[in-house]
């Protein structure tokens, strides 16, 4: 009996966590009506075009293939921001020769447009990535205000003007954006569907609540000064997510660019898309407990937005492990009790019961609406038929974050 009264408690706590976040959720999306600048959901400082600064552009590139290399490229020649106030840094490893030879052709190509570059050659170990690489290339970096991007991004014309006009600002340490990600399929229009979730509602209910966010590297624009300060980017699975932490813990301030967005490619199969939500869960697991040791170092408000954040992969689990049992405990009332272990019978009985079925009922059916109207509303309104998939999506998402627990962790690059 005592182990079932434990099973009951572990059960009560994540039904509760689950009731918490689904609530949260709807009401922001339902009593919320943030700013619009031009039709266009804003939420943060309104940037203004002033073009007083150099910008460093920094292409951390690593095996990619020619397309990707040069999407990237030509979203930045379309940008309006002046020419001479641009120096991109290529930045890639010695022995990567395939995107070295690639990087060589770009090189020679931007003479044409009077945009400064270089080419920076590291020496990083692969399970290091890219925030490794990044580090050892700063030092050749001269502008005090850089943006990365990835191979495979595409984005609007204004975004350095956008970005920079922010981080011109004294108190602002960072400026993150939306990077929707894209492709055809089943697999690629569920995980654009995740990407319009976080981004459209998560982040803007986070940035809401403490001013800093999980940023997202794709688009990212930092001060170096900043990022010398705090000895360089972390080197951990999701660098940009742990350095909101560093951030917060020295009371900074990011900004949400929430009315612009980056475009980049889905993982080209089911096993690159898995390894990707490898890295992130496992990243996010490690940027929650590094966290939850700075209790109490941390301000109150952005604390708790990056616990919120933090917390998703194992509110995940909990509701792959709450739900499977539930529908277990269903099952057994169906087909016969012999079929289900005794124990999950007695366990949902009383309050348990109906709470469990409230939040496998109406509290998936709120997250259902919020997603069909953000969807709706969204300029990717031409995956709403896939929202309808999403339960079963997130089912394997919190199957993923399980396993994640107990995999090695390491540093895999996304094949698109």
């Amino acid at each position: 009996m005592e182990g079932i009264q434990y099973l009951k408690i572990v059960l009560i706590t994540l039904q509760a966590l689950f009731s918490l976040y689904v609530v949260i959720i709807f009401l922001y999306v339902t009593l919320n009506r943030p700013k619009t600048i031009n039709g266009e959901l804003y939420i943060g400082n309104s940037p203004k075009n002033n073009f007083n600064g150099r910008v460093g552009i920094l292409l951390p590139f690593f095996r990619e293939k020619k397309r990707s290399i040069y999407r990237t490229i030509n979203s930045i020649l379309k940008q309006s921001y002046p020419r001479d106030k641009i120096s991109i840094y290529f930045i890639v490893n010695h022995d990567d020769d395939n995107t070295n030879k690639i990087i060589e052709e770009a090189y020679q190509s931007l003479n044409e447009y009077d945009i400064k570059a270089k080419i920076i050659r590291v020496e990083t170990n692969r399970r290091k990535g890219k925030p490794a690489a990044i580090n050892q290339a700063l030092k050749h970096v001269d502008e005090e205000h850089i943006i990365i991007f990835d191979a495979d991004d595409s984005f609007p014309s204004d975004y350095l003007n956008k970005t920079v006009s922010l981080l011109q600002n004294n108190d602002v340490s960072a400026v993150t954006t939306k990077v929707y990600r894209l492709g055809e399929g089943l697999l690629s229009s569920l995980l654009t569907i995740d990407t319009i979730l976080w981004y459209d509602v998560i982040l803007p209910l986070i940035y809401n609540i403490g001013s800093v966010i999980p940023l997202s590297g794709e688009g990212l624009a930092i001060k170096k000064s900043y990022i010398q300060k705090m000895g360089g980017f972390p080197e951990k699975l999701t660098e940009d997510a742990f350095l909101s932490i560093k951030i917060a813990e020295k009371r900074g301030k990011t900004e949400y660019l929430s009315n612009s967005f980056i475009i980049e490619r889905t993982p080209k199969n089911i096993i690159a898309h898995l390894k990707q939500r490898i890295r992130w869960i496992q990243g996010f697991y490690e940027s929650l407990v590094y966290l939850l040791l700075r209790t109490g170092r941390i301000p109150l408000r952005p604390y708790i937005g990056l616990l919120l954040a933090f917390i998703s992969p194992l509110l995940a689990v909990g509701t792959l492990f709450s739900h499977t049992l539930f529908l277990s405990y269903w099952l057994s009332q169906l087909v016969g009790n012999h079929v289900i272990p005794s124990f999950i019978i007695k366990v949902f009985s009383g309050l348990l019961f109906y709470w469990s079925f409230s939040n496998l009922v109406l509290g998936n059916l709120l997250l259902f609406f919020v997603l069909l109207y953000t969807v709706l509303s969204s300029r990717f309104n031409e995956k709403l038929p896939y929202v309808y998939l999403m339960p079963f999506y997130w089912y394997y998402i919190g199957f993923v974050s399980f396993i994640s627990l107990f995999l090695p962790r390491r540093w895999h690059k996304t094949q698109r």
